[in-house]
């Protein structure tokens, strides 16, 4: 496994995929950005990803975290458990792709720009039935009548607005 918490700055590696027997990769409290490289997906081993707080503006060295959308892709990545990436800046809608990994308990995006419906809610996906017991954590909270993501089964709800999370329980 490899772990890094030590404000490491820059990128993934493009070839991050090569990795081929990569099960958990520990990128917390650092001051990485970009997208996710296409290779990352290839980690068809990986089983948890945990790269919260990488975004931090307030002081030096100064980050945005990591950005960009999350790739249909990941439903490659059927041995993931978790994905933990809250204070990162990735956006736009998660693909249902990532709502189809039979092995996700944990998933936390708050404090990112993800938008849209929850893919871990719909009755269509195998992980309904595990929900239970899944932990899931979203920009979710309503600010005036408006959520950054619709989420019906998520434990906790949060604004990126306001900085302010709630237990859904």
């Amino acid at each position: 496994w490899t772990h890094f918490e030590t404000l490491t700055t820059g990128t993934l590696p493009y070839d991050i995929g090569n990795l081929q027997d990569l099960e958990i990769l520990y990128l917390n409290k650092n001051r990485l950005s970009g997208p996710l490289p296409p290779s990352f997906y290839n980690l068809s081993q990986l089983q948890q990803f945990r790269a919260w707080e990488n975004r931090n503006l307030l002081q030096e060295p100064f980050s945005t975290g990591f950005n960009g959308t999350i790739a249909s892709e990941i439903g490659n990545m059927k041995a993931l458990v978790s994905f933990i990436a809250e204070k990162n800046s990735f956006e736009g809608e998660l693909p249902a792709e990532f709502g189809s990994l039979t092995e996700l308990e944990v998933v936390y995006f708050r404090f990112n720009d993800i938008t849209g419906e929850s893919p871990f809610c719909d009755a269509d996906i195998p992980n309904l039935a595990r929900q239970e017991y899944m932990s899931i954590e979203m920009d979710c909270l309503e600010e005036n009548g408006v959520s950054e993501v619709n989420c019906q089964c998520c434990n906790v709800c949060c604004s990126d607005i306001t900085d302010v999370c709630r237990d859904q329980g």
